[in-house]
């Protein structure tokens, strides 16, 4: 599931108190618990769309029979073959009426929602979103397309040079790195673009170049192979949690076969493994016709859907792709042809009345924040509706897309957001924000010292207005070890003498006054490092035979040139 806010977040303690600062990163337990969903788009027999609860060992469960119906729907035929699937960080999905027809919203609950609502006049393959953008690979060029989610707006598209209109394969990962195949085509076979685009490279309709192309006499690769695509045509594509990347490899065209099998390459695109090629459409079952394809943290597996309404709708791989099972069996009336397939987490509050505090720091104004990424949780929470309070000061509410405009360093309020859904029941999330800002500390200055003497007084500097101060130590290295040191709570600190090198570091702080949290800022490491000549001198010497003077210098020759044989020191 993607999250796009870039702050460190916090939680401490049963309170469920969340500190977002720019510093500081933890991780503690989640305030939801989460179930994966598969989605998947069945294009013939009406239209439909299925969704299934995905278990630890990849066994899906049906949800709703099915969880969307155009027959149900009171307007008729809504979506008679829906194309594309995806979905956005509010859990909303988004899907084609059909083949080149326009995109529609639909709830996680299956409620397709009117035109007047939303609607987005651009069909396309593959679906997905950052923040309040919807990429599409539309059907009507060779590149992906850009889409407000408030205005539905065109914001431009980029290209993938070599394509041909025939890149059917498309997904963004976590990171926002963008994933795109083309099959084969009059301008040089497949391709597979990997690229990190910019909202000026839509503005632009920048082109992006192929990563992997197929080999030149169309030969397919073999194990260790570097950057060599399949030879006949690709279609879905999808990376697991370690960026290995999965292609769908359909027989057709020249071939004019439906055979299929998956390729998986490294993050480098070293070619990992390939599976059993599957060209039997008669046994009933199988991945034969495969096209679109997804990977599961759930089960840590792939999921293959197919285009055949004879074989199996939706096939498990696991990860090496020695095995395969069957995860969706067809129904036997030939007539449900599966085709998009996406999978979103979808959350609960836990417990199902939350409350959370929040306090955002040193953000540069305004800034645009979306309300579900300061809920900590890896998902969503889907349905209900954000309320803001009356009484905010600081911020201005999007109802499109559930985010918030923060306008100054001392804005205050609360958001609640409340369903119900089918999934969590009744529920209600309640986050009260507040911003601050917190400068820069430093501390001072490195010392070097004998275990006899007593370190200069450290100094805290910072134009923070009334911080609070804690000194921290360590024994380790600048880098870890640190605990606080008792009743070290102002902006000086002596410390006591040393015998082996220690460090010291202060944490400044600033409380929030209407949201329980704080913004921490941390300084520079001070070393106390131990001297290398601190051997302390001798007094009162007890002096031995044979020695012509009383000076003590431990053994090194005395002022007058004569050996001090021994000497006792108080």
């Amino acid at each position: 599931m993607k999250k796009r806010f870039s702050s460190s977040i916090i939680i401490i303690s049963a309170l469920l108190i969340i500190i977002v600062c720019c510093h500081t990163k933890s991780v503690f337990a989640q305030n939801c618990s989460c179930t994966e969903y598969v989605y998947l788009n069945e294009v013939t027999n009406g239209g439909s769309i299925h969704k299934f609860a995905v278990a630890t060992d990849g066994t899906l469960t049906e949800v709703g029979s099915p969880w969307y119906s155009s027959a149900d729907w009171p307007a008729q035929d809504q979506m008679p073959s829906p194309h594309g699937l995806g979905y956005d960080l509010n859990g909303y999905l988004y899907i084609g009426e059909g083949f080149g027809g326009d995109i529609r919203r639909l709830t996680c609950d299956g409620e397709i929602l009117p035109e007047s609502d939303f609607v987005i006049r651009e069909g396309g393959f593959n679906i997905a979103t950052i923040g309040n953008t919807l990429y599409v690979n539309s059907y009507n060029n060779s590149g992906i397309q850009a889409f407000d989610l408030c205005t539905g707006a065109n914001q431009g598209y980029v290209c993938l040079d070599g394509g041909d209109g025939d890149d059917w394969g498309f997904y963004v990962d976590d990171n926002g790195v963008f994933y795109a195949t083309h099959g084969w085509s009059a301008n040089g076979g497949n391709g597979l673009y990997v690229f990190t685009p910019t909202e000026a490279d839509f503005t632009n309709n920048t082109c992006f170049e192929r990563v992997m192309v197929n080999n030149v006499d169309y030969t397919d690769p073999v194990i260790g192979d570097i950057g060599i695509m399949p030879t006949h045509n690709v279609r879905g594509v999808t990376t697991d949690s370690d960026g290995n990347i999965y292609i769908v490899q359909q027989f057709d065209g020249a071939e004019l076969t439906n055979c299929a099998r998956i390729y998986k390459y490294s993050p480098t695109y070293e070619l990992l493994a390939v599976s059993a090629q599957d060209c039997t459409e008669s046994d009933g079952t199988g991945w034969y016709h495969a096209i679109g394809i997804i990977y599961s943290e759930t089960c840590n597996c792939l999921f293959v859907s197919t285009e055949s309404p004879l074989v199996d709708c939706v096939t498990m791989f696991n990860l090496d792709l020695t095995q395969a099972t069957t995860a969706v069996p067809p129904t036997g009336t030939g007539q449900d042809a599966a085709k998009g397939i996406a999978i979103q987490k979808e959350c609960c509050p836990t417990p199902a009345n939350l409350v959370i505090d929040t306090v955002l720091c040193n953000l540069t104004y305004p800034s645009s924040i979306f309300l579900q990424d300061l809920i900590n949780c890896d998902g969503v929470i889907c349905g209900g509706d954000w309320d803001p309070d009356p009484n905010n000061t600081g911020f201005t509410f999007n109802s499109c897309d559930n985010s918030v405009t923060v306008s100054s360093s001392q804005a205050c309020g609360t958001f609640t957001l409340s369903g119900p859904n089918t999934q969590c029941g009744e529920f209600s999330v309640t986050i009260n924000i507040e911003t601050a800002n917190i400068d820069p500390v430093t501390a001072s200055g490195d010392q070097t010292l004998c275990p006899t003497d007593t370190p200069a007084e450290l100094t805290a500097t910072t134009t923070t207005v009334n911080p609070t101060y804690q000194w921290q130590m360590s024994t380790t290295s600048c880098d870890d070890g640190w605990a606080n040191i008792d009743g070290a709570a102002a902006s000086t600190y002596t410390p006591t003498s040393i015998s082996a090198t220690t460090y010291y570091r202060v944490v400044t702080a600033v409380t929030g006054t209407c949201a329980t949290g704080q913004c921490e800022e941390v300084s520079n490491c001070v070393t106390l490092s131990l001297g290398t000549d601190c051997t302390p001198a001798c007094t009162n010497p007890t002096v031995t035979a044979y020695a012509l003077a009383a000076s003590c210098t431990n053994g090194v020759p005395n002022d007058d040139g004569y050996l001090q044989i021994s000497a006792a020191a108080d």
